[in-house]
């Protein structure tokens, strides 16, 4: 059970090159922002959209390679495919639309509904069988499109969006639910989401797509450690700095600097956690070695923490309690000065 994308897939004026692996039980996200290709791959997968040039292979067998005229179509490929609105035949029941995704798959009548109420009641919702998809909520509908293509028992799992319909409260009950079922699973997993919460919660790798092209690859950890464009930093909480690097202090195209504590030189990204950020009323005079004064552009609550967007010599973002933001009087517009440790910098080459 495994996956091997390697091609260009065009749609339209618009390609995206991409080289995506997966292996058996292996939970891949791909994340980017809206237009980056992201569901594209996915259809190319599923047979829905064809590779311009390259290959695709699951399980090992060649599915698509148009140099050698070799095409499977999509119901013969061991996919099962979520959408991301679930695609719900309206005038079936729940268990209609379970065993019509297996009947599509070769079985015959009995033994798809045989398999579709397995998997119905193997999701805990064997009573909705009779149930048409008006009356399901969010969140039993996500089951019930699960279910249908888990029923055709395939090698791999396609999850466009999968909980991009639900509400919020229900979100994070079927999120939970989802993993659960994805760590049962088999075979491999590709899940489609521009929600960072979803792929650090549900994948074991991450590949991360801008504009047709994968530009950063890897698990949460690693990501998260060495962010390597903006959109990256932005999707896991991180400042991303990048400049030339002399012994330890970076110039960036701002023209500020950024003092670190180690002794690199050559082109390098620097990454700040927002938590390392601290703010000041007036010009500090500690012993951190990056201080600034900065314009508040937006200040976000996330709860316990509040996240304090500024702009100046450079963009930074720090994170603090509710409580600073009270005491030191924050809010958009506000002038104030940021201190940063050099210790509290750290630098990867770019």
């Amino acid at each position: 059970m495994s996956l091997d994308l390697d091609g260009q897939i065009r749609r339209g004026e618009f390609a995206v090159s991409v080289r995506l692996t997966a292996s058996e039980s292996e939970v891949v996200a791909v994340l980017g922002p809206n237009g980056a290709g992201k569901s594209t791959i996915l259809e190319t997968i599923a047979g829905l959209r064809r590779v311009e040039s390259g290959r695709c292979r699951l399980d090992g067998e060649l599915v698509d390679e148009p140099s050698s005229d070799v095409w499977v179509a999509p119901q013969l490929r061991p996919v099962g495919f979520v959408f991301q609105d679930y695609l719900l035949f309206p005038h079936m029941t729940a268990l209609q639309n379970v065993s019509f995704g297996v009947e599509c798959g070769g079985a015959d009548k009995r033994q798809a509904r045989t398999r579709a109420r397995e998997w119905l009641d193997r999701l805990g919702i064997e009573a909705l069988a009779g149930a048409s998809p008006a009356e399901l909520s969010g969140g039993e509908a996500q089951k019930v499109a699960l279910a249908r293509a888990l029923a055709r028992e395939p090698s791999v799992l396609l999850l466009d969006e999968p909980l991009a319909a639900l509400d919020a409260s229900s979100r994070i009950a079927v999120r939970r639910e989802l993993g659960e079922h994805l760590t049962e699973y088999a075979g491999t997993t590709v899940l489609v989401t521009h929600d960072p919460v979803d792929a650090l919660i549900l994948a074991d790798r991450l590949v991360v797509l801008e504009n047709g092209e994968v530009v950063q690859e890897g698990t949460a950890a690693e990501i998260r450690a060495h962010p390597r464009s903006g959109y990256v930093a932005d999707l896991v909480g991180r400042n991303l700095f990048r400049g030339e690097a002399d012994h330890g202090v970076i110039s960036l195209n701002s023209g500020a600097r950024l003092v670190t504590a180690d002794d690199r030189s050559g082109l390098v990204f620097a990454v700040v956690d927002p938590s390392a950020v601290t703010l000041h009323p007036t010009e500090p005079h500690g012993s951190a070695r990056n201080v600034w004064e900065l314009d508040v552009t937006a200040v976000e609550h996330l709860g316990s923490r509040v996240r304090v967007l500024t702009k100046g010599a450079l963009e930074l973002t720090a994170e603090v309690t509710p409580a600073a933001i009270e005491e030191l009087g924050i809010r958009a517009g506000t002038r104030i000065w940021a201190t940063v440790k050099a210790t509290e910098v750290r630098t990867h080459p770019a």
